[in-house]
């Protein structure tokens, strides 16, 4: 907490003097809690002078603030031109944020394949909590055609990154046999790991198993 305490007045310092970078920071702080107290009326007003600016950690945080209500009213709308313009700049989070947004049909009309689009696009820049949603999409075939194979890859480097849900992901491919030979061995091996800790649809698999 002290490290960040430090971090803190170093970067509204240098946010002071112009630093943009210390801009993001300091509303990534206040919005979070860290190194201060949550305000998320200065988080929004030092996001938004870094969305400005051009810095696209400081636009997706923004477009959290707008989809959440924090700090501002919540606005979908804008939430949305926030993440797109980040995902322009090559933003993973914002890629991710907006798959969420297309899937669930939040402030836009529910698209699947946009969905699909924006969790490959940020699987392939290195974002590993998009490993399993884009695992999940070939595996039900959701915005794409169904393709087990591509499921079990992307639940496996989920896996190698110590990802809960791609646990799940890949434990659920061993136990129906769907794109690797079936073992129901490896399967419940990884449905426990998950389930220890604390994933939901492993806790409940399982659950349903001992019925």
């Amino acid at each position: 907490a002290k490290n960040f305490d430090q971090a803190f007045r170093y970067f509204k310092m240098a946010a002071y003097l112009g630093n943009v970078y210390a801009k993001d920071f300091v509303g990534y702080m206040y919005k979070e809690g860290k190194g201060t107290n949550v305000n998320y009326d200065q988080a929004v007003k030092f996001l938004f002078e870094g969305a400005k600016a051009g810095v696209s950690d400081s636009m997706n945080d923004l477009g959290i603030c707008y989809q959440k209500g924090l700090g501002v009213d919540q606005n979908y709308k804008e939430a949305l031109k926030w993440y797109l313009k980040a995902a322009e700049k090559g933003n993973k989070y914002a890629k991710y944020n907006l798959a969420n947004i297309y899937y669930d049909g939040k402030g836009v009309d529910k698209d699947y394949y946009k969905a699909f689009n924006y969790f490959l696009s940020s699987a392939q820049d290195g974002f590993v909590k998009a490993y399993f949603d884009l695992g999940y999409m070939y595996y039900f075939g959701k915005g794409t055609k169904k393709d087990y194979k591509k499921a079990v890859y992307w639940f496996e480097k989920g896996k190698e990154e110590d990802d809960v849900d791609c646990l799940f992901g890949l434990g659920m491919c061993y136990y129906n046999g769907f794109g690797v030979y079936q073992n129901k061995t490896i399967a419940l091996k990884l449905m426990n790991k998950a389930k220890d800790r604390g994933q939901k649809s492993a806790i409940e698999f399982l659950k349903d198993l001992e019925k």
